[in-house]
């Protein structure tokens, strides 16, 4: 009962729903009155979001895709103006959605698509269901203005699937497109018996014509003109035909069959890369702008003809004569500098080496696009030439221009050899630089070794910025290096740079560099010996060769029992003071095999041997302080050793930074090592750390521990000041204090019977700093006595006694009458009882009355 009337305030729903669904438009419509099953049905994976993701692309396509559709929209009803087939008409106008709530069905019209390939077809996809039958699949009509189709929504679709109903309730069909241009496909859901019809959705969509773009017009002034670009028809994976226009008239027809660039055709990836285009076409013989169009051919399905690009070029007019002047010259080469006043002009380039009796012949040297300047190479020195310039493009040749001038007369080839480098090996490296002044090209350098040629090189490679700024009309290609090899004889040597004169030129070569060599004589014995480590994995060995220039091989041996083993190259260095061995093991023998070399010779090899260090004995473990006293600490720690010689105990004072080292026996097998540490200062703050120590292995880690002899409280400060006078009467003292490793503090005062003050404890033993302000106001004398325990109870007693006096009214002191025989009374004096620290001693009766604090006021009797 319950179910059915659910069924039919559904229904009532669907019904209240369809005129506002009529007329309203929507990316994706979703029939019936039921909520979108696949909200319900949401799987853990996240699928539940695939409708969303639906309506995202359909928004896509609804703006323009590459799917051949553009302008795609889908409503709940057809446009204005759509006219169904009559067969169609006879079955959905003039009829509502059924109002038999059990099997009105629901669903929705998802999206129209089209791919390459498919022509003048669309797919429409969907799904539908009725709850009368849930599982059998209900059926579809599809139409468009011509045509119509039934189609039965039983494709698989487990996202629509919910609570029984089956997950075979989708439809897609592929229908023909009507026409050109605009187009609409509607889809009417029904029943399973298709009797039952359900709301009507409709989709209406553009078909898209070819795409493209024209990417680039060049042109270089030789009358073609290069078109290049990209065109694809979305209908057809095919390549298109594009048209090329001048001006409006048809000059070609190419095929868009030709790689394209790839960030273009990246957002159509389903038509492939190869959609490019490229074509020549003649320039215009008429000065003036031109434009060049693309056209890109409609191919399959329908659609039209699409411009996809137009750009323009500048025809010119008749070529005009360059202007022509000199620039630098030297005595093979003359630079013509050349302005021409426009773009896209060739010019050709001639010379003439005049005769004495002026006449001669021209030679064609280059033709060149739009040049600035020329150099004329491999000319003669001192000679006259005549240089023929003329301009011309495809339409005209302007009248040449023609120049004349004589080569300066030749100069010597200058450079260095900046550097002779040898590092004990066979080989010797020269570098430097060279310059034939007369021409930029680079020249040839010969060197010589005691006048001998050993090696040709050519510089041509870069030299240093210095020089290079010097000669700036050459460049900076002029340097060179040559590696030769080492003299096999022992002494001097010379090595010289000459550079060779340009043979075209002609003229003397020229040294330009030498430098010295010393040949080394047969390697000698080096003197070896072990250097310092601390692993017991290393070995250093120090090395003094005695000379310089030579190298060192270095060989090590693991030594077995029977004193037999295998030698290991290790490495081979240049001139070296020292090396260090890695990798060895622990408390092991080893041979080490050290021998002197250079190019002409290997010295007598030198083998020491010698065992690697112990391992560390095991770090020491729990270090802490057992006992306190004043001038001395107790220091425990745990042994993990079972093989030390004895324990390095460092002491280090944190004030002064003073430090001792204690020797400490071997534990002998005990677990826990404990030793007193006398001599050390009361109060004194220290660092500790604890090593064990084994003869001729690695140092193991310390552990530290810092901890603070103890001493006897400390009174620093200990003060009364009066508050306030009144009527000739204190207000009461403030009394104040400064107390080190102090734990408690009592404070009495004294008039003719002691009383507690202030009695305040525990604190930790440290510096304290405090006031008690005693209200009691009379102008007896008192005394306060300040008493101070340290941390094992001992005390240390401070005391303050303030004298009475008379006080004027005003506020001023008058001291006591006294006899004239009797000494002056001390208005305050201080006495010390019980430990006091050595800074703090309490005053003897030979010792001068303390000195009143400055911030104590007078006594009030």
């Amino acid at each position: 009962m319950d179910r059915l009337f659910r069924r039919k305030i559904h229904g009532l729903a669907a019904v209240l729903l369809i005129p506002l669904l009529l007329v309203s438009t929507a990316t994706v419509v979703h029939a019936g009155a039921r909520a979108a099953p696949s909200a319900q049905a949401a799987p853990p994976d996240g699928k539940g979001t695939e409708r969303e993701k639906r309506r995202e692309k359909a928004e896509e396509k609804r703006k323009g895709s590459p799917d051949g559709l553009v302008d795609l929209h889908i409503t709940a009803a057809p446009p204005e103006g759509f006219k169904r087939p009559a067969r169609v008409r006879k079955l959905v106008e003039g009829r509502a959605p059924s109002l038999t709530l059990a099997s009105a069905p629901y669903g929705e019209l998802e999206r129209v698509e089209h791919q390459p390939g498919w022509g003048n077809q669309v797919k429409v996809v969907g799904w539908a269901m009725d709850d009368a039958s849930a599982t059998a699949p209900s059926q579809v009509l599809v139409y468009n203005r011509t045509s119509s189709w039934w189609t039965t929504a039983d494709a698989y679709r487990p996202d629509v699937a919910h609570w029984g109903t089956g997950d075979r309730h989708g439809f897609d069909l592929m229908v023909p497109i009507a026409n050109p241009g605009r187009n609409t496909v509607c889809v009417t859901l029904y029943d399973h018996t298709a009797t039952v019809p359900g709301p009507e959705m409709c989709a209406g969509f553009t078909v898209a014509d070819p795409i493209g773009a024209m990417t680039g017009l060049g042109w270089e002034g030789d009358g073609k003109v290069t078109v290049t670009g990209w065109a694809i028809d979305p209908d057809t994976a095919d390549p298109v035909q594009v048209r090329i226009l001048d001006d409006g008239r048809l000059i070609t027809t190419v095929t868009a069959d030709g790689p394209s660039d790839d960030d273009v055709l990246a957002g159509y990836p389903a038509y492939g890369t190869d959609h490019g285009f490229s074509a020549e076409i003649s320039a215009s013989l008429v000065e003036g702008i031109h434009s060049v169009t693309a056209v890109a051919v409609n191919r399959a399905g329908p659609g039209s003809d699409i411009q996809v690009g137009q750009q323009y070029y500048v025809a010119p007019g008749d070529t005009t004569a360059p202007v022509v002047s000199f620039g630098g010259a030297k005595a093979a080469e003359m630079r013509v500098n050349v302005d021409t006043g426009e773009v896209n002009v060739w010019v050709r380039f001639e010379q003439m080496e005049v005769t004495p009796d002026g006449s001669g012949q021209w030679v064609t040297r280059d033709n060149r696009a739009n040049p600035d300047t020329y150099l004329y190479t491999r000319l003669k020195p001192d000679t006259l030439y005549r240089f023929r310039v003329t301009a011309y493009n495809y339409r005209s040749v302007a009248p040449p221009v023609v120049l004349e001038r004589r080569t300066p007369r030749s100069a010597d080839p200058v450079g260095g050899m900046t550097a002779l480098s040898w590092d004990g090996g066979e080989e010797i490296t020269i570098s430097g630089w060279a310059i034939d002044p007369d021409t930029s090209a680079p020249i040839q350098v010969r060197i010589l070794e005691d006048g001998r040629p050993v090696s040709t090189v050519t510089a041509d490679a870069p030299m240093s910025e210095d020089i290079a700024a010097r000669y700036p009309d050459h460049g900076t290609g002029h340097g060179f290096t040559a590696v030769v090899s080492a003299s096999a004889t022992e002494g001097i040597h010379s090595f010289t740079a000459v550079a060779v004169k340009t043979p075209e030129i002609g003229g003397p070569d020229t040294a330009i560099g030498q430098q010295y060599f010393v040949a080394p004589g047969d390697a000698t014995e080096p003197e070896v010996s072990f250097g310092k480590t601390t692993k017991a994995t290393e070995m250093r060995v120090d090395v003094d060769t005695g000379e310089s220039n030579v190298m060192v091989r270095f060989e090590q041996m693991e030594v077995a029992p029977d004193g037999s083993g295998q030698w290991v190259t290790r490495d081979n260095r240049a001139n070296p003071d020292t090396y260090l061995y890695t990798r060895l093991k622990p408390d092991t023998l080893y041979r080490y095999r050290v021998t002197a070399y250079n190019y002409r010779s290997a010295a007598v090899p030198v083998v020491v041997e010698r065992r690697t260090m112990r391992p560390a004995p095991a770090a020491a473990g729990e270090l802490t302080v057992s006992k306190v006293e004043d001038e001395a600490l107790t220091v425990q720690w745990k042994d993990n050793s079972t093989d030390e010689d004895s324990f390095e105990l460092r002491i280090m004072d944190l004030d002064s930074s003073a430090s001792q080292v204690r020797t400490v026996p071997a534990n002998a097998g005990k677990w826990q090592v404990n030793y007193r540490v006398e001599g050390l200062r009361s109060l004194g703050d220290y660092m500790l750390s604890v090593r064990p120590v084994r003869e001729y292995a690695e140092e193991q880690n310390p552990v530290t521990y810092q901890a603070m002899t103890s001493g006897p409280a400390g009174i620093n400060e200990f003060g009364a000041t009066p508050v306030s006078v009144y009527e000739g009467c204190p207000n009461g003292f403030l009394l104040s204090w400064t107390v080190s490793n102090t734990t408690r503090i009592v404070i009495k005062r004294k008039i003719t019977t002691e009383v507690v003050l202030l009695d305040e404890a525990p604190r930790p033993p440290s510096a304290w700093k405090g006031q008690y302000k005693d209200n009691w106001n009379d102008r007896s004398a008192k005394t306060y006595t300040l008493i101070a325990y340290d941390p094992s109870g001992r005390t240390t007693t401070r005391s303050v006694t303030y004298g009475g006096s008379a006080v004027a009214k005003d506020g001023t002191a008058t001291p006591p009458t006294r006899p004239a025989d009797e000494p002056p009374a001390r208005q305050m004096s201080f006495t010390g009882s019980g430990v006091s620290d050595p800074g703090h001693r309490a005053p003897s009766r030979n010792r001068p009355p303390a000195r009143r604090p400055a911030d104590l006021k007078p006594a009030v009797s």
